[in-house]
């Protein structure tokens, strides 16, 4: 699913990939996860290019349940006059400094808008998700086993003993886990200082791109999500978006960690959000995007 990139974006999604990657994929020619996009806008057409990681690209649920799909489906509902388009541009294991390089790469597809979605603490990695071996040029990454994801996707779709007992089993490590997973998290240093190297990075990214949105005189929007993460992290970016007068919205915060890991996340192995996250998340941004399409 991904190739190295001859460019600053170390990596980036293979055109025209189609496979089994936690859920079912298939990137566009452009290397987006998504439809296909014609360089030249309709009339009446606003579009809408976000940038994030896994998080937005939507890994381990469908493309039609993903951020950028639902966000799409909600303000067409809401603007029936206009041709609606989210374009998806998130990448798994990207950080902020890669997504100003993305950013730079797909101006030439004319956004309306541009949104950052921003996850605490991955966005401020020092090192991306994912890296390139300088020898063979091949990407380094965590394996996927998509032997046992396709064979449980089978049984999922038809066996139905096999789902009576997974989600009890499911249920029962979940018991077993909570408390672990809470203690790891409660006790989640906070890397947002000035010295932190990863968010100092982190900060001048975001900088570039709210200048470079400026120059183009386009909306420039930046989503933060505590989403089981640290919300004193949240804070920070906060508060540093409100400085730089950057345009931003809290579109998570996981108060409830117990209540987060049962309803929204795809599993206790795969704390990714699920459909149902993406929705509320999806909500949220469209109050923030629309007041900016007119």
């Amino acid at each position: 699913m991904y190739q190295a990139s001859t460019g600053q974006l170390l990596y980036e999604l293979t055109p025209g990939w189609k496979g089994y990657y936690e859920s079912h994929v298939k990137i566009n020619s452009y290397g987006f996860r998504g439809k296909e996009i014609d360089l030249e806008k309709t009339p009446f057409e606003k579009r809408i290019l976000i940038l994030g990681d896994s998080f937005v690209f939507g890994q381990g649920i469908d493309e039609s349940d993903g951020l950028a799909s639902q966000l799409e489906e909600i303000l067409q509902k809401k603007m029936q006059d206009k041709i609606i388009r989210v374009i998806n541009a998130g990448v798994p294991g990207y950080n902020t400094v890669l997504e100003l390089e993305a950013l730079k790469k797909y101006l030439h597809f004319k956004p309306d808008i541009i949104v950052v979605i921003y996850l605490l603490d991955n966005d401020s990695d020092i090192k991306p998700g994912l890296d390139v071996d300088e020898k063979t040029g091949r990407i380094i990454h965590p394996k996927v086993n998509s032997v046992n994801a396709n064979i449980r996707y089978f049984f999922h779709e038809h066996s139905r003993a096999f789902n009576f007992f997974y989600v009890r089993i499911k249920r029962l490590y979940l018991s077993l886990r909570l408390n672990h997973i809470r203690e790891i998290l409660e006790t989640t240093q906070n890397g947002y200082d000035e010295s932190g190297v990863g968010w100092i990075n982190s900060r001048k990214a975001l900088e570039t791109m709210h200048n470079i949105a400026r120059a183009q005189n386009l909306p420039f929007i930046v989503g933060g999500i505590a989403f089981l993460q640290n919300i004193n992290c949240e804070r920070v970016l906060s508060d540093y978006c409100k400085q730089s007068h950057i345009n931003y919205v809290s579109l998570w915060k996981t108060k409830n960690i117990d209540e987060c890991l049962k309803k929204h996340v795809i599993s206790v192995m795969d704390p990714h959000p699920n459909a149902y996250a993406h929705r509320i998340i999806a909500e949220k941004l469209a109050e923030k995007v629309s007041t900016f399409l007119k």
